[in-house]
């Protein structure tokens, strides 16, 4: 016996790890009172850290070995904290069927380390035995301990630690106060909300909330009183909100009427506020009977806020509500029922609202069945649209606007296609003197992009009172004709004889972009008109647009260079052989020098062409270099084209 002790010392004593180890495996697998008290002085062992760190780990590897649960947790009681922490790691992991018991023995460890970590862990298993133990710990226990054990009763939630959870009733520290409540929660079905209700006016309000939540598990009749009480003297929203969950547990005409009562008559704003917001937790169900109990109700003020708290879920409260737009002699409440028959989502109600719209004798009214058929309307309803657009402008103005408004956003968002005969009165209302009126119509033919809006566009255009209305005004233009510039060319064609009007429409086109693929076509067209044209004084507006076309186009125009047509070519030398002596600042030379090495082939061939066209000599050194080294065939023969035409003008050196 002597020599196995003297081994296993030796064994642990060795600098060998595999030694080491073997010694622990020895001591744990012959696990006598005598291996559990050498283990245990290794742990004690302040002189040698490494040892037990490695006992430790040794542990933690070998979860399946008996017996070291208690071990980690002697290790867990320690003052190292690195040791306490890879003990608590490694208990943590092994599962065992000895740790229930080995969980209950660490809740009497004299390590406040310990203590806590196991209630923890009793908490998490849910281990009933654990209860009694808990009860005795907390009552010496400090403010977290106290809240750690409420916490564990709760999920535990086992009967015989009711008391101990009503004696912290009387803490006064709020937050086991607070935890305390929460606790009693688990236990509503053994306990009595009498118990709780001191605390409703607690200074606290999150204890108020607690309160109230606890509450809410029970379904009394007296909860009622309390609860409509307390609603109008709380001041704390989370408070509030937990309240109206308790009141919307009862389906209660009592107290809808209490509150319906206080949304109206209340004693002030907030109260009045605070009713109106908690009628609409109940259920559509009972407000319906809410408006059918109180639609003859002397006071208007009553009627209206029934009618819009409805939730017209049954025939009768749909009649109702219907018949009140037509006959109750109370324009506020006509307006009730117009705004809430606008939120069922019924298209059935479409013509009721229209003829309160149309006949109704109260503007205000009229204007509430307005908005409310903004809700309902569906394109099918477009003449009752058209026929509004017909009244006069200066009676109907903010109707107009909010029937423009509406066209829009359903175009924007439901991509409706309106029709030509709607399509048409916008047009006739495109030069409206209201501002808003006009902006909205250009809007919506923007949206409609209907050629035969380009002419009224172009009239308001001309007369436009801000550069904010121009702007948005070429902007539709541009939108409607951009995959057809050439329809407002044709029209730029007939207003020749108008001066003014050609000009303007000259600059238009000069601003707009159109499809890239009527670049071409575009610049032929000019260069046409340009040719044509004997007026210096307009041949400077056509040049201008032109060349600004070019500009801005050129880029994306390199496939007609494969026609090999430069008739276009050559009209655009001459446009900027009149620019220049018109003195008219377009752009100069530098803009295709700047490019004969251009990636794109496309457009380093059109910017050689132009560099001869245009006399670049700054660009002879560059054309010389790509007409000898180009890789493309096509690239060295337009640069030595190019050349020939700067030494045919004589602008080369």
């Amino acid at each position: 016996m002597q020599d196995k002790n003297t081994a296993l010392e030796t064994m642990l004593a060795s600098p060998d790890t595999s030694l080491r180890e073997q010694g622990f495996l020895y001591l744990l697998k012959n696990y006598t009172d005598e291996s559990e008290q050498r283990l245990q002085d290794i742990i004690n062992d302040t002189a040698n850290e490494g040892l037990k760190i490695h006992l430790c780990n040794f542990i933690g590897e070998h979860p399946d070995l008996k017996n070291t649960l208690p071990l980690l947790a002697l290790m867990m009681a320690g003052e190292n904290t690195y040791l306490r922490d890879r003990a608590t790691a490694h208990f943590t992991k092994i599962e065992s069927p000895d740790k229930k018991e080995c969980l209950l023995s660490m809740l009497e460890s004299e390590s406040d380390y310990v203590v806590d970590f196991a209630i923890e862990q009793v908490g998490e298993k849910r281990i009933s035995a654990s209860v009694q133990f808990l009860i005795e710990i907390s009552k010496t226990a400090d403010k977290d301990r106290i809240i750690k054990i409420l916490d564990v009763f709760q999920k535990i939630r086992a009967t015989e630690s009711i008391s101990t959870v009503l004696s912290f009733l009387n803490s006064a520290d709020t937050k086991i106060l607070f935890t305390a409540i929460q606790t009693l929660g688990a236990f509503y079905q053994f306990t009595s909300w009498n118990q709780i209700e001191p605390f409703l006016t607690h200074d606290a309000a999150s204890i108020r909330k607690a309160s109230i939540w606890f509450l809410n598990h029970y379904k009394n009749n007296q909860l009622k009183t309390i609860y409509l009480d307390r609603y109008f003297k709380e001041k704390d929203p989370s408070v509030l909100n937990e309240i109206l969950d308790g009141l919307s547990q009862y389906e209660d005409l009592k107290i809808l009427h209490t509150l319906l009562e206080s949304a109206v008559n209340g004693e002030n704003y907030t109260i009045q506020l605070k009713a109106s917001s908690a009628l609409d937790t109940f259920s559509p169900r009972i407000l319906d009977k809410l408006l059918i109990k109180h639609i003859k109700n002397g006071n208007p003020h009553i009627r209206a806020t029934a009618i819009s708290k409805a939730g017209i879920t049954s025939r009768k409260a749909r009649r109702i509500i219907a018949k009140t737009l037509s006959i109750d002699s109370n324009d506020l409440v006509r307006i009730a029922a117009a705004e809430r028959l606008g939120k069922s989502n019924d298209e059935t109600f479409v013509p009721l609202l229209e003829q309160s719209f149309f006949y109704d004798t109260s503007k205000t009214v009229k204007y509430a069945a307005l908005l409310a058929l903004t809700k309902l309307w569906q394109l099918s309803h477009w003449p009752k649209i058209y026929a509004i657009l017909e009244y006069p402008e200066e009676e109907y103005t903010q109707e107009q606007v909010i029937v423009l408004r509406f066209l829009q956003k359903k175009m924007l968002r439901e991509n409706w296609n309106v029709p030509d005969e709607l399509v048409s009165r916008i047009l006739f209302k495109v030069t409206s003197p209201n501002a808003n009126i006009r902006y909205l119509c250009v809007e919506i033919l923007k949206i409609a992009r209907s050629k035969k809006s380009v002419i009224p566009l172009i009239d308001l255009l001309l007369q436009s009172e801000s550069p904010a209305e121009e702007n948005h005004t070429i902007e539709a233009i541009q939108t409607i004709t951009y995959n057809d510039p050439l329809f407002l060319f044709s029209y730029l064609v007939i207003s020749r004889r108008n001066e003014k009007l050609f000009v303007r429409l000259l600059d238009i086109l000069a601003l707009i972009d159109f499809d890239p693929a009527f670049d071409y076509e575009m610049i032929i067209q000019f260069s046409t008109l340009f040719l044509r044209e004997r007026s210096r004084k307009i041949k400077r507006h056509i040049v201008a647009a032109l060349l600004t076309i070019f500009k801005n186009s050129y880029h994306n125009i390199g496939i007609v260079l494969d026609k090999e047509n430069d008739d276009w070519t050559e009209i655009i030398l001459e446009c900027v052989k009149f620019a220049k002596q018109e003195d008219l600042k377009i752009f100069g030379t530098e803009l295709f020098v700047q490019n004969l090495a251009h990636k794109d082939l496309s457009v380093q061939k059109i910017s050689i062409k132009m560099a001869g066209l245009l006399h670049a000599e700054e660009a002879i050194t560059k054309l010389t270099e790509l007409a000898v080294k180009h890789p493309k065939e096509d690239i060295r023969k337009t640069a030595r084209k190019a050349l020939q035409q700067l030494m045919r003008r004589d602008q080369a050196a």
